[in-house]
C-alpha cells in the first residue's frame, strides 16, 4: 500500500468559484423555461416568495438536451431546498460568480 502524501497534510482544499443568481436573474431564467417550455422549471409564484436580497447557488450543474442547455439545481433557502431549471449554455455561462 502507498504511503499518504505527507506534503497534504494540514493544507485546506482550495474552493472552486460557485455559480449563483440573484432574484431577477433567477426569475427572468425561469420565466425563460417556461415559456420556452423547457423539461426542468419551477413554479414562479414560488419563486415570486423568496426574498428579494438573496442570492441562489447553483449548487450542481450538467450539459442536458444534446448539448444544447445546462441543468441546474439551485438551492433557494438554508435548509437545502432546491429545484431544477434548464437554462441555454450563454444564460448559464453569464451567470454571477462568487469566488470563495
Amino acid at each position: 500500500m502507498d504511503k499518504p502524501n505527507s506534503s497534504r497534510k494540514g493544507k485546506l482544499a482550495t474552493m472552486l468559484p460557485i455559480k449563483y443568481m440573484d432574484k431577477p436573474m433567477l426569475l427572468k431564467l425561469n420565466g425563460n423555461a417556461v415559456g420556452q417550455q423547457r423539461n426542468r422549471a419551477m413554479n414562479q409564484n414560488m419563486l415570486m416568495e423568496l426574498p428579494k436580497n438573496r442570492n441562489f447557488p447553483v449548487a450542481h450543474h450538467l450539459i442536458h438536451n444534446d448539448g444544447q442547455e445546462v441543468r441546474c439545481r439551485v438551492i433557494l433557502d438554508e435548509h437545502g431546498n432546491s429545484g431544477e431549471l434548464d437554462i441555454t449554455i450563454v444564460a448559464f455561462n453569464n451567470l454571477l460568480i462568487w469566488n470563495p
